[in-house]
């Protein structure tokens, strides 16, 4: 039997504490252009934080929720309607590999801001687990700058139909509209 160098066992501890998550049931959410709040008393998990992104977890009674922010450039759209007519664009062509199940958007205002609300139930074909996804979405465009948007959007796979219509992401995105706030952009181009 072989014993493991201790160069192989320092390397291992590292890599172990780096896959490590923190709990960050108080920690706002702060990328390039807004900040927003964690719903408090749910122990999300960051899983991945970058200055144009971030995404957190959460389990409870065996159902894992994300809960994504990513900022993305856009070509200028200073009227609300373009800007409405695009995002909606935007999301049918991210969910063309999916069967929309159900999908709504509204129309809104945030802090002056145009914000498309969206909700829905998708099935994935190419999935053989977990095939349906309910999700609820915010995608707004930043107040001072028509060429930025920011889109937020919580999710929970499952494995049937009826169980997505189950899932209620209502309370968790209402308290995660409500906690955000745009701040002045850093120039990142």
């Amino acid at each position: 039997m072989r014993i493991p160098s201790l160069a192989v066992i320092l390397t291992m501890i590292i890599v172990l504490q780096g896959c490590k998550s923190d709990k960050l049931d108080d920690d706002p959410v702060r990328l390039n252009g807004f900040t927003a709040s964690l719903p408090a008393g749910e122990a999300w998990i960051r899983t991945d934080l970058s200055p144009t992104k971030a995404a957190y977890q959460r389990t409870e009674n065996g159902n894992m929720t994300l809960l994504r922010f990513s900022i993305d450039t856009i070509a200028p759209m200073p009227q609300a309607q373009a800007f409405f007519a695009y995002a909606e664009g935007r999301q049918e062509r991210l969910f063309a590999g999916s069967k929309a199940i159900s999908i709504h958007y509204n129309r809104t205002i945030k802090d002056n801001a145009p914000c498309l609300q969206y909700d829905g139930i998708l099935e994935w074909e190419s999935r053989t687990t977990s095939p349906f996804t309910t999700l609820r979405g915010f995608i707004f465009r930043h107040p001072d700058d028509p060429n930025r948007i920011l889109n937020v959007e919580l999710s929970q796979d499952c494995s049937g139909k009826n169980e997505a219509y189950a899932i209620d992401l209502t309370e968790t995105a209402r308290l995660v509209f409500n906690s955000v706030h745009f701040t002045k952009y850093a120039d990142m181009r």
